[in-house]
């Protein structure tokens, strides 16, 4: 029986690892590459790179502080908790809440470091189940995570709406506020902040840094101001900020009025997870997702908590601000300046703050929307999957953000606590969407079991740059899940009692009600949902549009193989797979089998242990594969087509990791397999030669599935790439390489397949303004087939051809 190993790579879609197929004949492995996404590590997520990459660290960092904006949010949202203990309940529920905000920032940023994704949580809660249950998880996690985005968008917009009226009435003595005036100013405030959103993207990392010396000068300002102008008419007493309790919620519990109150820390803190749905848009994110996410936590909290001292021991009139008639921070500054020309300019000082946080959600519920889109999720996908040829960006998904926020906006009409059942909304389907993506990681190991074979409850998720050990792992997971599913309780309860139908807490309505629609929705497409088509650092997935490692060209060869009687097809993933079917489903000639095997997520790593190796190679004897006759090596990332100039280091590693370090790995520990025989092969034909005693020996092919770019001959009329480029001729000289070690019992070739009809090929003819590549995956396997086939020692070995069989410069 033939053998035949395929070991496939794309990260064109998120995808690195190795995946091999063996047919019974012969063992070939292929790495499968055809990756045109932005970036190596985040081509997690299954699907070829169409966001831009225009953030940088320090623009990404921005963006968690703006997003996040916590002075600002705790501020503006302060008359959801000054009735909860008044100044020190304040300020120690935004510290308690902090706390377990810590906590909850520290496992969502393990999890974006292994796997870097602008789906964010509805991504890794598709991941962390294993198989089983990550299509439903990730389902309603991808749910609450987009809408909580949404209803954080319509608290900005209530924020500055409110903010536009206090300064209108500051001005108007006389002025009686009305919900509906707060309505129309919400309608402007969004769309204008959405339509930035939407026609500005290539100047949103400009926005974000200038909204970041907003925050950071607005802050120091309103420091300095509220700590000096009050010395004539003298600050708040110690005790008033830190120790006199004030309770007008109605609740005789004052242990209960604190946990309730930290809604509003909850609020301002809560927001770990925004820099994640920039993971496309960003070089190195594995790496730079966790360090925004730090800087976004602690700048923060630092800048709330010095934030809400200073106001408080600016107030010297608590009833002023509990009595005031629209948004009591207004009194504060009042009673801070003492006059209304220093109280409008705080007021402007938080609103710029404001709105660009406003535009910082938009952003991330633009892209949450457009990540369930992509993965057919929500209605009318088709619609709001689609990236704007010249914007680039999610423009449609955006739009119907802007448009749910302005029906959201219809409650202030209807509402005296709409305000709050936006936030309380925002807060508990956020902390729904982590705790989906927390909770079975703890239930499945953490990390611990990737380098076992798949199963049902196996996540097979390996450590990023960030990764706490498991006791600490543990314990912050656990901590963490226990605050999300105490507190979603408490933050539904009314604000205060008595209460009717326009003072309650609507908070359980809308979560409940998008939680109903969504359960609907899995039952109407949940049967066709695949769940995002992700890798983990290499891992696989497969769907029917191709849109991952075992896709395309790497698919197409897998199929065809199987067509041929008696041949083995072993297919080879780095980590989990949510869904293999479309591989399963393959049909197969009379006597052929086909194996998956899941390697060792530490294979190729640089510090994968020798047992990882060993059982890869036991596990393959242990289901009868005591040999491999052909590795085919499908590697490739094309992520960036740069001049020299404009290369970065990290994409060149990327590429070299992909194209050149992998196949060359998976080559070195299968390479035992490939020097065994077969001692039943009793004919003598191509691929076959006579060793010096009477056993005939089938000669053993390593293919390495190369490009013309990596050509150094033909490199003039190439575009420019030199990532890919150099890379895949790295590749070649592997090839070469191997040629001349092994000696006479090895053909070795590089084969170029062609510009192909796939979603890669179809990324860079994107890229390079062609409509669509011109070859079909038909035409191109078949002629790699061809080429393999008849690849022997004296003709081919130790060239570079291509799928036609002309033979290609070096």
């Amino acid at each position: 029986m033939e053998q035949t190993i395929i070991d496939q790579r794309n990260p064109s879609l998120q995808n690195f690892s190795p995946n091999s197929s063996t047919y019974k004949s012969e063992k070939v492995a292929i790495a499968d590459g055809e990756n045109h996404s932005q970036l190596v590590e985040v081509n997690e997520t299954g699907h070829v790179q169409e966001v831009e990459r225009n953030f940088s660290l320090l623009s990404i960092c921005s963006v968690g502080l703006v997003t996040g904006n916590t002075w600002a949010a705790l501020g503006g949202s302060i008359a959801t908790a000054i009735y909860n203990g008044g100044p020190p309940g304040v300020l120690y529920e935004f510290i308690a809440v902090s706390i377990f905000y810590w906590l909850v920032a520290a496992s969502l940023a393990e999890l974006a470091s292994s796997m870097p994704s602008s789906s964010g949580v509805y991504h890794w809660a598709s991941i962390t189940p294993g198989p089983k249950y990550g299509k439903i998880c990730g389902w309603f996690a991808g749910w609450w995570n987009t809408f909580a985005w949404i209803c954080g968008a319509a608290t900005m917009s209530s924020i500055a709406s409110n903010v536009a009226v206090a300064l209108y009435g500051l001005y108007h003595p006389d002025y009686v506020v009305a919900r509906w005036h707060i309505f129309i100013g919400y309608i402007i405030i969004t769309w204008i902040a959405c339509g930035i959103v939407l026609f500005a993207n290539r100047a949103l990392p400009m926005i974000n840094n200038i909204g970041l010396a907003f925050i950071l000068g607005g802050v120091f300002i309103t420091i300095i101001v509220c700590a000096i102008m009050p010395s004539g008419t003298g600050h708040a007493t110690h005790s008033f900020v830190w120790s006199d309790w004030v309770n007008d919620t109605g609740y005789s519990s004052n242990g209960f009025v604190f946990l309730a109150g930290m809604l509003n820390g909850a609020y301002a803190v809560g927001t770990p997870d925004c820099v994640s749905h920039l993971a496309e848009e960003i070089p190195n994110p594995r790496r730079n997702i966790p360090l925004a996410i730090g800087a976004q936590m602690s700048i923060g909290f630092i800048t709330a908590f010095l934030y809400t001292i200073t106001i408080f021991y600016a107030t010297t009139d608590l009833d002023s601000v509990l009595a005031a008639p629209f948004f009591p921070l207004t009194q504060i500054y009042l009673q801070a300046t003492g006059t209304i020309a220093g109280t409008t300019g705080l007021l402007f000082v938080i609103f710029f703050p404001i709105f660009c946080t406003l535009i910082g959600t938009y952003i991330t519920a633009g892209r949450c929307l457009w990540t369930l889109a992509r993965d057919e999720a929500v209605p009318f996908s088709n619609w709001l999957h689609i990236i704007h040829p010249h914007h680039k960006n999610p423009l449609n998904a955006t739009i119907a953000c802007g448009i749910f926020s302005t029906i959201l906006g219809v409650i202030y009409v209807g509402s005296s606590t709409a305000f709050n059942a936006f936030v309380g909304s925002f807060v508990v389907l956020l902390t729904l969407s982590y705790l989906a993506s927390i909770l079975p990681f703890i239930f499945t190991g953490r990390f611990n079991h990737s380098s076992q074979d798949l199963g049902p409850y196996n996540n097979g998720m390996i450590p990023g740059w960030f990764q706490m050990n498991n006791i600490v792992g543990y314990t912050v997971n656990i901590i963490s899940c226990l605050y999300i599913i105490v507190f979603v309780v408490i933050y539904c309860f009314p604000y205060s009692i008595p209460f009717n139908a326009a003072s309650m807490n609507y908070s359980c309505l809308i979560a409940g009600a998008l939680s109903i629609a969504s359960g609907i929705w899995w039952l109407i497409k949940g049967g066709d949902y695949k769940g995002p088509q992700a890798g983990i650092y290499g891992q696989s997935e497969v769907d029917s549009d191709g849109r991952n490692v075992l896709n395309g060209i790497g698919l197409q060869l897998t199929s065809t193989l199987l067509q041929r009687e008696n041949t083995i097809v072993i297919a080879t993933k780095r980590a989990i797979s949510t869904d293999s079917s479309e591989l399963e489903r393959l049909s197969k000639a009379q006597g052929s089998e086909l194996i998956i095997l899941t390697l060792g997520s530490d294979i190729g790593d640089g510090k994968e242990k020798k047992n990882t190796v060993d059982d890869l190679v036991e596990r393959l004897k242990n289901q009868g594969v005591d040999r491999i006759d052909t590795l085919i090596l499908n590697a490739g990332a094309a992520t960036s087509f740069q001049s020299v100039a404009e290369t970065s280091i990290e994409e060149l590693q990327a590429h070299f990791q992909i194209n050149t370090v992998w196949p060359i790995r998976i080559y070195q520990i299968l390479r035992p397999l490939l020097l065994k025989y077969s001692s039943s092969v009793s004919k003598v034909s191509d691929g076959f030669i006579s060793s010096k005693g009477e056993e005939k020996r089938f000669l053993k092919k390593v293919i390495y599935i190369s490009s013309y770019l990596g050509s150094i001959g033909g490199m003039e009329d190439s575009t420019p790439s030199l990532a890919y480029g150099i890379s895949k001729a790295a590749g070649n000289y592997f090839v070469r390489k191997v040629h001349f070690e092994e000696g006479s019992g090895f053909v070795c070739l590089a084969v170029h397949p062609g510009w192909v009809k796939t979603n890669n090929g179809q990324a860079f003819a994107d890229s390079v303004g062609v409509k669509e590549p011109p070859m079909s995956l038909e035409e191109s396997v078949s002629g790699v087939m061809r080429q393999i086939d008849i690849a022997s020692r004296e003709t081919t070995s130790g060239s570079f051809v291509s799928w036609k069989g002309d033979v290609v410069p070096w």
